[in-house]
């Protein structure tokens, strides 16, 4: 079997051309090998030195014109909203934090942070995330930004796909409670890690409202991915329950907790007949006119949650 050449050559000399050293088939594959193994070492240490301070962004103003969207979209009731939040100063001024992964900080989800803007005059909106989090996945989670966390008036946990995507244990309610005693192996579970950043918060930030946001449909190529928005699929991710278990279990942390929550997952707005016109071509992440639509939903349920607390 004839092996394939494997050339070194050096830098080039002063004054000559360079030397091209073929090298013994025993060599050949040794240098391969090193090659492999320095490369694997270099996305090692890269992955070991990521700081995800980088992944803090702020937003202090509004510069959207949404009657473009209020007129595309009718159904969104812009116009009625607006003129509910515009006697509503009760958020005035207040700073929200938003925690999550890729749905929670794509750019294009700037849309919604700006309708909080707008509409019920907070600022500015903090985002802590990173694509790929979830409460307890790995190598990162939404738990390594407790320690970064600064002061907030508000704090919105916007639950990801994530945890289901990559098996995380869905968990139970009670996970890293007084019910356990506070069990950091139980931090592990979806449940889990929504309750350690909820406990974190309210020990470091005691007068901070927290609000939790259900995960938002997902749909994949051609709607492929039942999973993603059925509730009675026999699709999951392994092991053996399906997203919408998921979903529910983020709900009864919630209201374990006492912590006001609203339901993405079921508010009517996407189905697999119209998601192609709000989601990007991935089926997993909104377009701009999907964040439209779902920030006037979030907004509703804020002027429900302002005139009950």
């Amino acid at each position: 079997m004839r092996h394939p050449t494997i050339y070194i050559t050096p830098r080039q000399p002063k004054g000559g051309a360079a030397k091209v050293v073929q090298l013994p088939w025993g060599c050949r594959g040794l240098v391969v090998f090193m090659i492999l193994i320095f490369t694997c070492t270099l996305i090692a240490c890269s992955d070991d030195t990521v700081d995800i301070s980088k992944n803090i962004k702020t937003i202090s103003t509004s510069d959207v014109d949404f009657s473009l969207y209020a007129r595309q979209y009718p159904e969104a009731n812009y116009d009625a909203l607006a003129a509910a939040a515009d006697s509503e100063y009760a958020w005035a001024g207040k700073s929200i934090a938003i925690m999550g992964g890729s749905v929670a900080s794509n750019v294009e989800g700037n849309v919604c942070k700006k309708l909080y803007i707008q509409l019920l005059h907070c600022s500015p909106i903090v985002t802590y995330g990173r694509g790929g989090m979830g409460y307890s996945t790995a190598p990162y989670s939404m738990q390594d930004f407790l320690p970064l966390l600064s002061k907030h008036d508000i704090y919105i946990l916007w639950s990801s796909t994530n945890d289901y995507g990559t098996g995380v244990p869905v968990g139970e309610p009670t996970d890293y409670t007084e019910a356990d005693t506070l069990n950091e192996e139980h931090a592990a579970t979806q449940c889990g890690g929504i309750n350690k950043c909820i406990h974190t918060i309210r020990e470091t930030f005691p007068d901070a409202l927290i609000i939790g946001f259900t995960s938002l449909p997902f749909f994949g190529e051609d709607a492929a991915r039942v999973d993603g928005y059925s509730l009675v699929t026999t699709m999951d991710n392994g092991q053996g329950i399906n997203f919408a278990h998921y979903v529910q279990k983020q709900e009864e942390t919630f209201q374990r907790a006492g912590v006001p929550y609203f339901d993405q997952f079921e508010c009517g707005l996407f189905d697999s007949d119209n998601y192609s016109s709000f989601y990007l071509s991935d089926g997993f992440h909104l377009n701009k006119d999907g964040y439209f639509l779902v920030g006037c939903k979030q907004v509703e349920f804020f002027l429900k949650l302002i005139d009950g607390l």
